[in-house]
């Protein structure tokens, strides 16, 4: 994949974080929030549906595997960051002192 198709598909970040964290930290956005959340998912995907559609032209297959290693990506990102973020607020130590002791390995 080139560069920008990474970057483009980077951005479903977005909306798979809003929506995991309005699930299980219980976060709330506003109907405007959430349609811009759909228009950022809807340029994405036509974004990589156009990407295809102009592979399928020049004889090209869809590359699979390639797309699902960016989803993956994503996915595990994103449940990187809910997983670091529900750890920091469970905790009753400044943020600080758990940003030294995340970085240290503790």
């Amino acid at each position: 994949f080139h560069a920008g198709t990474i970057k483009i598909v980077g951005q479903l970040r977005l909306p798979v974080i809003a929506v995991m964290s309005a699930v299980f930290l219980a976060r709330q956005y506003s109907a405007v929030q959430w349609q811009i959340i759909a228009m950022i998912s809807t340029s994405c995907f036509a974004f990589v549906l156009l990407k295809g559609q102009n592979r399928e032209r020049a004889g090209k297959s869809w590359k699979w595997t390639g797309l699902s290693q960016l989803f993956s990506w994503v996915l595990l990102n994103v449940m990187g960051g809910i997983i670091a973020e529900y750890t920091y607020k469970s905790r009753s130590l400044p943020f600080y002192q758990q940003k030294i002791a995340e970085d240290f390995g503790h």
